[in-house]
Formats: structure tokens, sequence, C-alpha cells
């Protein structure tokens, strides 16, 4: 089955690039032959675009010593799978693109970092992805407390067909991903219809995404279809609307379908359907003032929000924990029926009034 890569939001949760933080690729092995190459391992996907930095810089605990050596690598646009190995012969990349100065692996004792920033800018040990230490066997302090760090006496040379030690020999395979899948998201835009909005970085052998909804997170059962786009390495935006959601709280995923039937899931987003009864407005319609009386006190602080018939939200708010009552102005708002919806916590309620 092939992955499918995934970065969900929800009202509460936002989008997370790897590109902004340190993770997801290491140094597997290296062959100080000549050209001197590095091999690089995958261990998430990794975002099409997304940008490392290697560098024979030395960290001092503080900052790099300037002067020496950086090399660029970019994630081609299908970004790359977990498990992935990409060579570097020089500045020649078996996957994505590189640029910068090579890397002197056959100069005596060196150490490799990779960061998620140009080293010739601010570095800090947070942006510091892997770090190995290469040569005779002498040990190096600057290593410490950096994730993942490999001193040279568990890494040796890898001649290109053989290892030793620890190296595992991995032929270079890069595996792009199916979909970039960078946002995935859902709410309800009225009392009984939820809006479902996913978006794309890239795309290859894209037939459909099947939209699936559950009641209990566990059992899914296929709602709908959206067309994909095929292969694209452009931005495409998908929106689904579900008009006849469950009451309580709805779970939805996404399974993509290549043209030769193999798919992949997204994760699960969920939200809840309002029940009528949790509180009620007065007058209906409203002229100027519309009251919000609660069944009960809200446990805890929340927003309001007022949604026009188009579904663009025209007034929001703060609601106190422990409120019963809201006193609303909507004196500014224009005839019309509107949608107010309440979330308090991980609970959020709807109800339909009516301006004159």
């Amino acid at each position: 089955m092939k992955k499918l890569l995934f970065s969900i939001f929800s009202s509460f949760s936002f989008i997370c690039y790897l590109s902004a933080q340190c993770s997801g690729l290491q140094i597997n092995g290296y062959n100080s032959d000549n050209p001197d190459q590095i091999r690089l391992l995958a261990t998430a996907n990794i975002p099409g675009g997304t940008v490392f930095f290697l560098t024979d810089n030395e960290w001092d605990g503080t900052s790099f010593n300037s002067g020496e050596n950086i090399i660029s690598w970019t994630a081609p646009a299908g970004g790359v799978a977990s498990g992935s190995t990409i060579l570097l012969s020089g500045t020649t990349a078996t996957c994505g693109t590189s640029s910068g100065t090579v890397l002197p692996l056959s100069t005596g004792d060196e150490e490799i970092y990779i960061t998620s920033v140009n080293p010739s800018g601010t570095v800090n040990v947070t942006n510091i992805c892997h770090a190995v230490v290469f040569g005779d066997g002498t040990s190096s302090s600057s290593i410490a407390g950096i994730p993942g760090a490999i001193d040279n006496g568990n890494f040796d040379n890898w001649d290109g067909t053989t290892t030793s030690d620890n190296i595992v020999s991995i032929p270079a395979s890069c595996t792009l991903l199916p979909i970039d899948l960078v946002s995935f998201g859902v709410k309800n835009i009225n009392i009984a219809t939820t809006l479902l909005t996913f978006t794309t970085a890239s795309e290859r052998d894209n037939a459909y995404f099947s939209i699936e909804r559950s009641n209990d997170g566990a059992t899914f059962t296929e709602i709908g279809r959206v067309t994909g786009s095929g292969t694209t390495n452009e931005k495409q935006d998908y929106t689904y609307t579900d008009a006849q959601p469950l009451k309580g709280i709805n779970y939805y995923r996404l399974r993509q379908v290549d043209f030769d039937g193999t798919s992949a899931y997204s994760g699960v987003v969920s939200v809840m359907m309002g029940h009528t009864t949790t509180f009620v407005v007065s007058p209906s319609p409203a002229a100027d003032l519309l009251k919000v009386r609660f069944e009960e006190p809200t446990n805890e602080a929340g927003r309001y929000e007022i949604y026009d018939q188009m579904g663009r939200l025209v007034l929001t708010g703060e609601v106190s924990a422990e409120s019963i009552e809201l006193n609303l102005e909507v004196n500014v708002l224009t005839t019309g029926t509107y949608v107010l919806r309440v979330t308090n916590g991980r609970q959020t309620v709807t109800e339909q009034f009516r301006k004159l």
C-alpha cells in the first residue's frame, strides 16, 4: 500500500511542515573515494520542496565556525517517502536536486551535520537534524547532545558495494509520495451541513478520494467521492459537503485511490453536530438584540460565531466560562436567516435565527 503524507488541521490546530522543524533525514553511509559520496536515509515522509543543508562547519555547542563547505539538498516536487535513500555524489543527487561545494570526506577527521536552516545563518541545536564524525576514530565532544549524532567509532567507510560495522548497504532508491496532502479539515457551516476541505501540494496517478464517515471513529462508510487531479505538481484545493451528517460527533477520513486501485488513508478529523436543545435564542426574528440562554452553565471559555446563508462569518466573540446567558448585538446584520455556532471545549453546537 502506498503511503499518504498528511498534516491535518481542524478549528484548533494548524499545518506543520518538515522544513520548519528538524527531522526526517539522516546520513546512512559514505564513500571517501573520488568523488566523495554521502548516502542519506529518509526517516519520515518529506514534503516536496523541503530543503536540508549538509556542512562540515564544526559546531562548538553555540555556533558553527565559518569558511567551510555547504551543500543544500531539495526534495523533489512529489515528495520523498520514508525509507527512501538518496546518494549525493559530490553535489549531484540521485533524487531531488543539490548544489554547493563538495564536502571533504577523505581529508581526515571531519564532522558532517545536516541542518534545517542554512548554516551560514542563525543555527541552534534544534536546527541540527543529524551529525556524524568521520575519520580515524578520534571522538568529538562537539556532537554531544545532538539528537541522532554518531561518533566514528561506529560509523565506517562504505565503498559503494560492501559495508562494515553498523552500516547497512541499501541501494539508492527514491520513492515519491503518491499524494502530498498538506491540509485536511472539517467544520459545520450550518445546523445540518458539514464542509470538508483538503489541499494537496502534488499528486501522482491520483484517481479519486473516497470520503468516509464514522460515528465512533472505528468503523467507516463511504459517503461520496471527489475526483483527483491525476499527476500534477501544482497545488490543488478540494471541498466536499456532507448534507446529511450524523447527530453528535462525525468522524471523517480520506481514502486516496490510484488509477491502479492502490489506496492509502489520511488521518481522521471530527466535528460535533450540536443538539438544538443545548441553548435557545430569542427573540427570533430579532431586531437589535439576540439573547442566548444556555440550559446549564458553560464548563469552560469558548467562542460564538454567526454565519450568513452563504456560510460567511459575519460576527464572532468570546464566551466566558460559567456563562448562562449572552446578549448579542445583531443590529449590524441585514435582514435574513443566520446560524449561531457556539464552541465550548471540544463541543460545538448550532442554532438558526432570523434577523429583521
